[in-house]
């Protein structure tokens, strides 16, 4: 509904002029767009959605008010889901520690350790050997393991953004630990030779994201704003298709100038440098009674072309 707009349809209700009932019509608007929905809230600013009542009677949702939300669009959630998310990471070490520092988790290694204890004598009945030094493995392990809990600090990569957790268990802690620094070092180490620019310190598809905002801001008028007409009446897009279009493509079809030169040149400054000359002045011929003056306009393979400044090197 927020997506895509909707039409309540009221209550009948008496018409206006008397004759018979009509029902009134509420159309609600859409006020979330597809980009809200890619990016989420962006700017400090909160995405708008309409909000039914609580509960799930079809009458609450007659009049929803528009309510601001904190949303996260899908590219942060394909984002988090492939190159992980150190929030998620917070949660899952709060919880391993809020399950392990109650007596509910010792009692529970407590009734494993017996289960075994009774497995093993019953094996050792059989084969007539008693392992005891397998309890004692067992019993050290969850001792240095889940025994003591540190405090653990969870550093985001990308935006620098430090957490630390309280009371974790000391194995699971460490067992982290080591696997984040080995991991983290070996894609440093593999950036250094086959990744510009780094993933660890410009963020997931950092490249790939900036291709498609200059891309969105380039190719929409609407994205360019007041930047398309810094002067009331100019039209700076319009300006630069004619340029490239009556200019510099006009050099490749009189063959004054190859693609390939445009294409190689080592700046933007040399690839859309032009040769034409300024336009001709226009010229007046009568026809009849009337006197009518034609401007030469520019086309592909005529001298009489460019308007800019920049067309003559």
């Amino acid at each position: 509904m927020s997506v895509t707009g909707s039409v309540i349809v009221g209550a009948p209700e008496p018409s206006p002029d008397g004759r018979g009932s009509n029902n009134r019509i509420t159309p609600l608007p859409a006020i979330l767009s597809i980009r809200d929905l890619l990016h989420g809230s962006s700017d400090g600013l909160d995405a708008r959605v309409y909000r039914c009542a609580p509960s799930r009677d079809v009458h609450d949702c007659l009049a929803p008010p528009v309510q601001a939300l904190n949303l996260t669009g899908m590219i942060e959630r394909v984002r988090t889901l492939l190159a992980g998310d150190a929030a998620f990471l917070t949660q899952i070490l709060n919880a391993v520690a809020a399950l392990t520092g109650t007596g509910d988790f010792r009692q529970l290694a407590a009734v494993g350790l017996v289960i075994g204890m009774i497995l093993g004598m019953f094996q050792g009945l059989v084969n007539n050997t008693l392992y005891f030094g397998r309890f004692f493995v067992a019993m050290l392990v969850y001792m240095l393991a889940f025994g003591s809990s540190v405090s653990v600090t969870v550093e985001d990569s990308y935006t620098g953004a430090v957490r630390v957790v309280d009371n974790v268990p000391v194995g699971p802690a460490a067992v982290g630990a080591a696997m984040s620094n080995v991991g983290f070092g070996v894609t440093r180490l593999t950036e250094q030779a086959v990744s510009t620019p780094s993933m660890t310190g410009q963020g997931f598809a950092d490249a790939l994201r900036t291709l498609a905002g200059v891309r969105k801001a380039t190719l929409s008028r609407a994205s360019l704003g007041v930047a398309n007409a810094p002067v009331p009446g100019r039209d700076v897009e319009r300006s630069l298709v004619s340029y490239v279009a009556d200019c510099v493509l006009a050099d490749v079809d009189t063959h004054r100038r190859s693609l390939d030169d445009i294409m190689q040149a080592p700046d933007v400054v040399s690839a859309l440098a032009s040769d034409n000359v300024q336009p001709s002045p226009p010229s007046t011929r009568r026809a009849g009674r009337r006197r009518r003056s034609d401007a030469i306009r520019p086309g592909r393979g005529s001298r009489a072309c460019c308007p800019l400044p920049s067309c003559r090197r």
